[in-house]
């Protein structure tokens, strides 16, 4: 895999990883991640339609392809939103992130894209990490720890999060393939689209999944903290979409992301004083080492 995929895939987590800690650090969830979505779909709205018109870069497979990842993803940021009220971030974050792994590998050999051996090991030792980072001992290793009442909203996310995944790597594919679209450009057009989607489908949604108490919250929000995760947001995704176009395999891509688990349970373990360090560090050094087998021969 080339370095400068691997750089661009690291830079992005730290920036993913921090955009779930605003989310996270604030009590209305829900209003949060809605404005994050309202001042992407805001401030990008001229740029974005101006240089799609003259560029005419997404053909119309793509364009159905943006429409279909931004209602998953809106489903996603709504399940993403319970999930980290309802758990705690050490918890939600990576096993959110982590069980897509192996339905997302699975995915590549349907589509023809073959997984080394060393490359499933490495898969499978993220994996393995994401799993090990929710739990404060290793005596906890029990279904029961990961079934919980929060639990329904962490699978739905997990479901969903498949559910745009593929699509996206299918974009990106299909923009990669023509010189004259390939690159960041397109992909930042078509994220654009796609987050313009999930905006409505969270707008429609999530109003649903409101309770009182997250509704006497929302003024406490603001506009700025949800205009530095938009920015984060926005520049994480199109790196990784940008990756997708370079990449064959989207598991490789998926398992190097999970580097935002390392640093956010680091975080987690800094600002929300959260217990565990032993084990949760264990699980990161495992997500570590599997990346590193997958930048040296995935």
């Amino acid at each position: 895999m080339p370095t400068s995929v691997l750089a661009v895939v690291i830079a992005s987590t730290f920036m993913h990883a921090t955009w779930n800690l605003l989310v996270r650090g604030h009590a209305d969830k829900q209003t949060m991640v809605l404005r994050m979505l309202v001042v992407i779909g805001v401030v990008g709205l001229v740029p974005a339609v101006v240089s799609e018109c003259l560029a005419r870069s997404l053909t119309p497979r793509v364009w159905a392809l943006a429409a279909g990842a931004g209602v998953a993803n809106g489903l996603y940021y709504v399940f993403l939103a319970k999930s980290l009220a309802t758990a705690d971030f050490a918890t939600a974050f990576p096993v959110i992130r982590a069980l897509p792994l192996v339905l997302i590998a699975l995915g590549d050999v349907v589509m023809g894209n073959a997984i080394t051996p060393l490359g499933w090991a490495a898969i499978l030792m993220v994996a393995a990490g994401c799993l090990l980072t929710p739990l404060e001992s290793l005596r906890d290793i029990s279904p029961r720890h990961y079934w919980r009442a929060s639990s329904v909203w962490i699978l739905l996310a997990v479901l969903v999060g498949v559910g745009y995944t593929i699509p996206d790597k299918l974009a990106a594919d299909l923009i990669g393939a023509d010189p004259a679209t390939a690159g960041p450009a397109t992909a930042a057009r078509y994220q654009y689209f796609h987050l313009l989607v999930s905006m409505v489908t969270v707008a429609l949604v999530g109003r649903k999944f409101r309770t009182g108490a997250a509704n006497g919250n929302a003024r406490s929000v603001g506009w700025r903290v949800p205009a530095l995760a938009a920015a984060l947001n926005f520049g994480a995704y199109c790196m990784i979409l940008w990756a997708f176009q370079v990449v064959r395999q989207t598991g490789y891509v998926v398992a190097m992301r999970q580097f935002s688990i390392v640093i956010g349970v680091i975080l987690a373990f800094a600002i929300f004083k959260e217990r565990g360090r032993v084990v949760r560090l264990t699980g990161a050094v495992l997500i570590t080492a599997g990346i590193i087998i997958i930048k040296l021969g995935g």
